[in-house]
């Protein structure tokens, strides 16, 4: 009988976490520059010999009519989704995003709003043989 695989939550971290067919990462409380751009990165990781059909889910704690947000998905050095709420909008109007992440990429993704507040990140999926 196969040894099945054990998971242990260590905590938040920027990285991808694999356990059998599935992945996912939490980027834990994360707290933007205060700037006006995605500019803080949540999750961070480069993918190997696989590629990821994922959904991300992000959430800002601001309920403040005149903070921004954004939201950016950055592949191989590439922005492929970039979203910004204004004022009083919900940036997870758009959430969750669903997403293919290629073979042995690098993926990054960034957040940010003009006040400081916090997100939180949370990617989650499966995992194929290329």
């Amino acid at each position: 009988m196969a040894q099945k695989q054990i998971a242990t939550f260590l905590g938040s971290n920027k990285g991808l976490s694999i356990v059998g067919n599935h992945c996912y990462a939490f980027s834990g409380k994360v707290t933007p520059s205060g700037g006006t751009s995605a500019d803080t990165i949540a999750l961070q990781f480069q993918t190997g010999k696989y590629y990821s059909k994922v959904k991300l889910n992000w959430t800002c704690q601001s309920t403040s009519a005149t903070v921004d947000q954004w939201f950016d998905v950055i592949l191989n050095g590439e922005t492929v989704f970039f979203a910004r709420a204004e004022d009083d909008e919900t940036a997870t109007g758009q959430s969750p995003l669903k997403l293919i992440i290629p073979p042995l990429t690098e993926c990054i993704i960034k957040v940010g709003d003009n006040a400081q507040n916090i997100f939180t990140v949370v990617l989650a999926g499966r995992v194929y043989d290329a």
